[in-house]
């Protein structure tokens, strides 16, 4: 249950982890970008807009990959040491 002194930006996070979790990157990725409006440098909403985009390219194809890594690279921008990012962004690359 969310407590009342939850910032929008957390709502947003942690309803978009939800939805993503649940096999609705779709809707986890408009949650993101909510959120990406009210933080824009945020690293770990990057990434996960890049975890949502990535599993949207599973059927929609290239294009849609090309955002994932746009997210992994925004990520890497906004914290150098976000290995997760770094991570995905390799994975990406040898697919």
């Amino acid at each position: 249950m969310r407590s009342e002194a939850e910032s929008p930006i957390q709502v947003g996070t942690e309803k978009g982890i939800d939805l993503l979790t649940a096999g609705k990157a779709k809707k986890a990725n408009a949650e993101f970008n909510r959120a990406l409006a009210l933080a824009p440098s945020d690293a770990n909403l990057h990434f996960l807009n890049g975890l949502a985009y990535r599993e949207m390219a599973r059927t929609k194809g290239q294009a849609v990959a090309e955002l994932a890594e746009t997210g992994y690279r925004l990520a890497l921008e906004f914290d150098s040491n976000h290995w997760l990012a770094a991570w995905h962004l390799g994975l990406l690359q040898v697919e």
